[in-house]
């Protein structure tokens, strides 16, 4: 085999050929580019400076959408960089549900993780940019960008301790964090470690009412097969045909027929409460630590972490349904009849789980001229271990009865653990590696054409064992290659004096070739426009194509089998306990994209404190993933094979695994509006002559404030090609927990002053119904309003003496403050028992009290 031949079939060639792809790309851009005269006939190379910008801010031709401060940032409170995320949603979200990417100091960072690990104290100012900016660091234009930069010299020990749980009781929480920060100009050090404990919350804590519906029982209930009943002589006593009875408590009665008439047609019902948990008990721990340090020119990252976590759940007793022969000596009826009962001989039903994730990675990055790169390398190894108990196999009880055993008298052991348990265990190793490169790639004369290029190249294998005798392994290894290229243009620039009547107007475009294995080659582009014809106005245009293979572990998840889960089968109209089947489906195709986003947004203050805006959104999904939780009509035409039900066409089992689905149409209109600034004069500093004074300097008092309203237009699914659509705005459901409200409003507001920081944020949304034939399927869901509370105060603001209390923060923090859940009535004014309050939310009310200091 040749030289060239070699080099064509190693990772590095892979990445030759892709560079070569992408130069081919951009060059003729470039040409173009390149050849269009600069204003005034300045060489392209020439830079006017107009101003000093902020180390660590964003270099672009695009103005930030807002810009916080140090004393806005320590307004909004909170002790991690996801609580500043989330006060500031409003003005980071382009869509109802996308996150915002992420910069530190105007730079990539090869994980978020890097960002999260610091705290809030040690970031100097807050960017919000909008979507054009994403294609300067290679990523589509469909998400905004914060870029948080640090201060230049900051240094901080961090201990945190929280405790807390719901006020209905149990489901108590408790974490521990400890961490070291230091930085030094471009130099940062970060190391912490944390762990977090929940315990577990019984069914039995819960006012939940045993669901009539369900015929399993620990003594048993008897059915007649195919709906017919159990035997005439007893209808004869009864006076009416009996389909069900209870079987009798005392053992030495269980053979004559007149004693089954106390419970004909009123089935016993068993209270699982003691024995399955709502919420599981976990544990986790996370360690992780990066260091960033001058290597020539260039900065060299490294990062790593290890985390681990376990949790342990009760599933119930185990359930099987055993059929009685006419002729066996323990039936007294004239037919054949179908026992249920719960099996408790086999014990209670445990599920427990344990999983270890490693992550190494490492960056370097620097400039090059007026260019900037980056190169990162990251390894990811995740295990995880699932044990599940299975109970009893129906199989070897019903060969046990056939073959004489008393099914109404506990099993023997052997028969009794022959469900044993399933153990899954999966293996999955990722490597990737990124590089980046942008800068000017020309100057027209509305300012420079910013070029970004991108590779990457990663590989994931998956290596699973689903846990069945006889079952093949499931293993599958992803290899992707990625090129891309991101150009913004700038077409109209009232600073630079051209085309000025526009105000400022540039075009942006970012290309994607993708080629992964069993999925082929995808093409994604993203094509994008962003206009300031006044300066307080700003409008966005995104049209993005893309083609997403599924993750590896949608693909290869071990099979999970999880009995006694409650289950409206809306079929039937009737609450039941089924055992799901949990996991990966690898006959999952790629999902396909197109969207059409629209933003406008208004700052009619000049200082950029008030936001008003809004935004459309019209996005097409063919083969989308997902999970199908309802067993309504249109769904069960749809997949038939999801369900499975028993001689007496009860449900007994649900196929939860990701599915493709045909096509989905949703359009939508979201309305942003925030607002920020001080309260009152600023305060005076203290007089120093005598030098300083006990306690911190006194700080402005700050307010925010945001409300985020998304109305939905449409949202219509077609679960197969041919069928009739289904819309989920209008009594469909594919979640089985309400149909997809119209109307929905997230909002948040704070005041910060004198060591006190209150916040209040929350979200209101609207009813939904899921309509039906059947009264008893004919559901009404209450809207619901879920309001967050927080209170932190500084306590060296009033223990000056007491040095333990500098830089000591204690907040209390309320989720669901007025312990609200959705209310769920039928047809007929009833809840049915899969929709009591603590089934959709068990934990209601949550309070924690948290105690931070810095060192």
């Amino acid at each position: 085999m040749d030289t060239a031949k070699r080099r064509a079939q190693t990772p590095l060639g892979d990445m030759l050929r892709w560079g070569l792809l992408v130069g081919s790309l951009t060059w003729p851009a470039m040409s173009v580019a390149q050849r269009a005269p600069a204003k005034d006939d300045r060489p392209a190379e020439d830079i006017v400076v107009t101003g000093q910008r902020l180390k660590g801010s964003v270099v672009t031709e695009v103005a930030p959408l807002a810009v916080l401060d140090e004393n806005t940032i320590r307004s909004l409170g909170g002790t991690k960089i996801r609580d500043l995320l989330r006060a500031v949603r409003g003005q980071t979200a382009s869509g109802p549900e996308t996150e915002p990417i992420l910069l530190l100091n105007g730079r990539r960072v090869a994980s978020d993780d890097q960002i999260h690990s610091l705290p809030p104290e040690a970031i100097e100012r807050m960017e919000i940019l909008p979507e054009a900016v994403a294609v300067q660091f290679g990523y589509a234009p469909t998400k905004r960008v914060v870029n948080f930069i640090t201060k230049r010299k900051f240094t901080a020990r961090t201990m945190e301790l929280v405790g807390g749980g719901s006020t209905d009781g149990g489901a108590g929480q408790g974490s521990g964090e400890i961490g070291s920060t230091m930085l030094r100009g471009d130099q940062r050090f970060t190391l912490s470690a944390r762990y977090d404990r929940t315990n577990a919350l019984r069914q039995d804590a819960r006012r939940i009412v045993p669901d009539s519906d369900i015929l399993f029982d620990r003594i048993g209930n008897v059915v007649a097969s195919g709906g017919a009943t159990l035997d005439p002589r007893l209808d004869t006593l009864a006076g009416r045909p009996v389909a069900v009875a209870a079987v009798p408590a005392e053992p030495s009665r269980r053979s004559a027929l007149n004693v089954y008439l106390a419970g004909a047609g009123q089935p016993r019902t068993t209270d699982l409460g003691a024995f399955r948990t709502l919420v599981p008990a976990t544990d986790a721990v996370q360690v992780r630590g990066l260091v960033t340090q001058q290597l020539g020119r260039a900065m060299l990252t490294l990062d790593a972490s290890f985390a681990a976590n376990r949790s342990r759940a009760l599933n119930g007793l185990a359930p099987a349904v055993v059929a009685i022969g006419r002729d066996h000596p323990a039936n007294p009826f004239a037919t054949t009849v179908n026992l249920y009962r719960y099996f408790e001989e086999a014990g209670v039903l445990r599920q427990q789980g344990t999983g270890t994730t490693v992550h190494t990675g490492g960056g370097l990055n620097g400039a090059l001229g007026k260019w900037n790169w980056n190169v990162t390398a990251a390894y990811d190894r995740s295990t995880s271990v699932n044990r599940n108990d299975l109970g009893v196999d129906p199989a070897v009880v019903q060969a046990a009865v056939d073959a004489g055993a008393n099914p109404f008298q506990p099993l023997p052991p052997a028969i009794a653990r022959s469900g044993s348990a399933t153990v899954t265990r999966s293996l999955s190793n990722a490597v990737q590696a990124k590089a980046f490169v942008n800068g000017p790639a020309a100057r027209l004369p509305a300012g420079p054409v910013l070029m970004t290029v991108t590779l990457d190249q990663a590989r994931t294998a998956s290596d699973a064992d689903l846990g069945f005798a006889g079952a093949p392994r499931a293993r599958v290894t992803q290899a992707t290659r990625n090129g891309s290229v991101g150009v913004v243009v700038p077409i109209a620039s009232a600073r630079e004096g051209v085309l000025s009547a526009l105000g400022e107007l540039s075009a942006n475009a970012d290309i994607r070739v993708a080629q992964v294995t069993n999925a082929g080659t995808m093409l994604n582009t993203n094509y994008g426009m962003n206009w300031t014809p006044v300066r307080p106005l700003r409008l966005g245009l995104i049209w993005a194509e893309t083609r997403t293979p599924p993750p590896v572990r949608q693909l290869t998840d071990p099979v999970l089998l999880v009995p006694n889960v409650p289950f409206f089968d809306f079929a039937a109209g009737q609450s039941i306990l089924v055992t799901t089947v949990n996991g990966g489906n690898p006959a999952l195709r790629p999902e396909e994209r197109r969207t059409l986003t629209v933003n406008v947004d208004v700052q009619p203050i000049r200082d950029g404190k008030l936001t008003v805006g809004v935004g459309y959104t019209d996005t097409a999904i063919s083969n989308q993933l997902m999970m199908l939780g309802a067993s309504t009509p249109a769904i069960l035409a749809a997949f038939p094979r999801l369900f499975q039900r028993d001689a007496n066409a009860r449900l007994i089992e649900v196929d939860m695994r990701p599915v493709n689905l045909f096509r989905q149409r949703q359009q939508s209109v979201m309305g942003r509006f925030n607002m920020f600034g001080t309260i009152g004069p600023e305060p005076q500093m203290p007089d120093m002559t005598a030098g300083p004074p006990p306690g911190p300097p006194p700080q402005p008092k700050f307010y925010y404030m945001g409300l985020m309203p998304t109305l939905r237009l449409r949202d219509r699914l077609t679960l197969q090609e041919g069928a009739p659509p289904i819309d989920l705005l209008a009594g469909d459901t594919i979640s089985g927990t309400g149909g997809q409200p119209r109307m929905e409003v997230f909002g948040f507001m704070g005041v910060n002053g004198g060591g006190w920081n209150l916040s209040l944020s929350g979200f209101w949304r609207g009813a939904t119904r899921v309509r039906s034939d059947l009264p008893a399927s004919d559901l009404r869901f209450s809207s619901l309003t879920n309001i967050s509370f927080s209170l932190s105060a500084e306590l060296e603001r009033w223990l000056t003496s007491t040095p333990l209390a500098r830089r000591t923060t204690l907040e209390l923090q309320i989720d669901n403050l007025f312990n609200q859940r959705l209310d769920v009535r039928d047809g007929l004014g009833r809840t049915p028992d899969r929709f009591q309050p603590a089934f959709l939310d068990p934990l209601g009310r949550v309070a924690k009290l948290t105690l931070r200091k810095l060192f």
